[in-house]
């Protein structure tokens, strides 16, 4: 009866082992799952990299278009200088044509 006593505790031993190497199982196939969804193949990130490169090269376009138009502005500043007194002396012209 001693024997047949041992053979039950080893299958309850054995029950309780399978149960944790399935629970183990289970668990792996879930994490499993969860990185083949998050994961992104070569193709997909390939592409997406494409798209913003296209955008930062569109951006980098825009920003030395406006350096140009400062460029150009900073240009135009000594002839504006160059006619604020010109302007001045006509209305003074003027002023002075009405006294």
């Amino acid at each position: 009866m001693g024997s047949e006593m041992n053979e039950g505790e080893r299958l309850v031993k054995l029950e309780t082992e399978v149960g944790a190497v399935k629970e183990a199982v289970f668990d792996m196939k879930k994490m499993l799952t969860n990185q083949h969804e998050n994961y992104i193949t070569k193709e997909v990130l390939d592409e997406k990299l494409k798209s913003l490169d296209k955008d930062v090269q569109g951006l980098q376009k825009a920003i030395d278009q406006i350096r140009l138009e400062k460029q150009s502005n900073k240009s135009n500043l000594p002839v504006w200088l160059g006619i604020l007194p010109s302007i001045a002396a006509v209305v003074v012209a003027i002023i002075a044509i009405y006294k």
